[in-house]
């Protein structure tokens, strides 16, 4: 498992309203975004959704340091 940084922008109705990121471990870089896309959607609810702009990853001291914080 590696640890992954992935950033998301999110959407209502068509149009960008926002971004946010999430820390995570995951086996791969397209299951991390699958992984962060589902959380961000259970989130925000039906009437938001969102999609994957970058994915990076992250030492697992830097994944820690954002657990703590």
């Amino acid at each position: 498992m590696k640890f992954y940084e992935v950033f998301l922008r999110l959407i209502h109705q068509g149009r960008d309203i926002g971004k946010t990121s999430i820390q995570l471990k995951s086996k791969s870089q397209f299951s991390a975004s699958l992984e962060a896309e589902n959380i961000i959607d259970e989130i925000y609810g039906n009437k938001y959704y969102s999609s994957t702009t970058s994915i990076n990853e992250i030492t697992e001291d830097e994944f820690l340091f954002q657990m703590v914080c």
